[in-house]
């Protein structure tokens, strides 16, 4: 049974995206900083609100990918459109202020403190914050799918 391109595009979207969630967790919580621990991943609120969204966005996409292969692909239900549609718009919007919060942050502590204290630290919190913003564009690539979805089923 050959899958429709449509499943197969969700779900490859789905595994990027809990990629992307999974390495900019990763990548901030082994994130330390030599100088100073004012400044650690723990001490600042946008490190830790990215930290939080990661945690929900990695609980959500491993839910959704769990549902999906369930629900739509071995007992053929599409009745979860729904919640998906929901979903993906919350966990899109969310992701992409955690990735903003932290890009911001990022460069302005990297400004300020540039020469006082170890940059390595703030490049590795762009990074993360830049793995949360393309695991933002997957999953607002999902909520669009997930739009035609509903439509196709209302």
């Amino acid at each position: 049974m050959a899958l429709p391109k449509s499943q197969v595009a969700t779900l490859t979207l789905r595994g990027l995206s809990l990629l992307f969630l999974l390495l900019s967790f990763i990548i901030l919580i082994t994130n330390k900083n030599t100088e100073s621990e004012k400044y650690a991943w723990k001490a600042l609120y946008s490190y830790s609100y990215m930290f939080g969204i990661g945690i929900i966005g990695i609980a959500y996409s491993l839910l959704q990918t769990i549902a999906f292969v369930m629900f739509r692909i071995v007992m053929e239900n599409d009745k979860g459109v729904l919640f998906e549609l929901y979903g993906d718009k919350v966990i899109s919007y969310v992701l992409a202020t955690a990735a903003a919060a932290g890009i911001g942050a990022s460069i302005d502590f990297k400004n300020c403190y540039d020469g006082f204290y170890n940059t390595r630290y703030f490049n590795m919190g762009f990074v993360s914050a830049g793995r949360l913003l393309l695991a933002f564009v997957c999953t607002a690539s999902l909520s669009i799918m997930s739009s035609y979805a509903l439509q196709k089923k209302v």
